[in-house]
Order: structure tokens, then sequence, then C-alpha cells
């Protein structure tokens, strides 16, 4: 029987909250202002410093980007270059809440959204210029998924856990002829959008 690697923090109040993977590399975050990078063999790669507490992480397709969301001020989205040791390349800073769901549409779109300002951002990852912005009515954002050419959101919260789907999707937006519909169905996937 193997030996089984365990990773533990050193710190007793760092919870792990958030998990990334790529095909070479899994990224984590939780409590504190840092990003843990390791390889598959759990051997430590990169800490990534953060002046805010990441929340929220996804890989792009390719797996050259790792994007971060942020629950304390400053809440900039952030995007790393997996090329370039994990360097920041990009602050996106027009969210006004905790951002806790990102996720890339493709290598070069950034989604983001959650929180209590009922807006989901689809921008662009280079420039950080805004694609499309969907606004809600005043409701939270308490639940994201991506299908293919479109993305999804619920903002009634049904109790469970939003990470592994207890809050219905309940709308959808088409990315490529921008036709909204009210009824989803439930093969998109999630992203988290727990605290």
């Amino acid at each position: 029987i193997a030996k089984q690697k365990v990773i533990k923090s050193d710190r007793k109040s760092y919870k792990l909250k958030y998990l990334a993977v790529s095909k070479n590399h899994i990224a984590v975050c939780g409590s504190g202002k840092e990003i843990q990078i390791y390889n598959y063999s759990l051997n430590p790669i990169k800490t990534i410093r953060s002046k805010t507490i990441p929340k929220g992480l996804a890989y792009s397709s390719n797996g050259e980007f790792l994007m971060a969301g942020a629950g304390a001020i400053p809440l900039n989205v952030n995007i790393y270059s997996v090329n370039r040791k994990y360097k920041k390349i990009q602050s996106f800073q027009k969210h006004t809440n905790a951002t806790i769901a990102v996720a890339f549409l493709n290598n070069s779109t950034a989604i983001s959204g959650g929180g209590n300002n009922s807006e989901i951002y689809i921008w662009d990852r280079a420039s950080a210029e805004v694609k499309r912005k969907i606004e809600g009515v005043g409701d939270t954002v308490w639940s994201v998924g991506v299908n293919g050419d479109s993305i999804a959101w619920g903002n009634k919260w049904q109790g469970g856990d939003t990470h592994k789907g207890g809050t219905k999707l309940q709308k959808s937006l088409n990315l490529k002829n921008f036709s909204i519909r009210s009824s989803v169905n439930q093969n998109f996937k999630r992203i988290s959008t727990t605290n």
C-alpha cells in the first residue's frame, strides 16, 4: 500500500476552502491572503501572496492562467500567468462586493460574479475590458454555471450546498445570440459560490 501524502497548514486558523486543478498543478486558498500551488505529488510549487483574501479559483482550459476572486478589500479579481511563475498579469476592478464565483469561458474570456451586488461580468483576460455585464434585479446571485456558449445563474436561495447544486440554476444567457431563457436544465458545470 502506497503511503499517502497529506497537506497540512502550519497555521491553526487557516482553512482551505477553494480548489482548482489544471493538467499540472493544484491551487488552493482559504481564509488567508495567499494561494498555495502544488504539483500532483503534493509538493509545494509556489505561494502567491495577495493584498486581498482570495475566494474562488479557476484555471483556464489550456492551464496557462489562474484566476482568483476576492473576499475583502481590495475587491479585485486577479489573473496569474502559470508560465511566468504565477506572476499577476491582470486585475479586474469592477466588482464592489465579494466575488466568489470565477471561471474562464475560454482561454481569453473571464467570468466573475457572486456576492450581494447582483452582477456577473464577462471580460477580456488580457485587457480587463468588459464584454458583457449581467445585472440582477436586486437579488443575490447564489449559483452560477457554464455550458458551452451559455452561462446560467440562480437568484433564489434554496438551501443546501451551492457548490454541489443545492441551489438550482434558474436563468441562462446564450453568449452567441444573447437570448435569455427562464428555464434551465441542470447540465451546467457549476462554479462554486460558497463562502
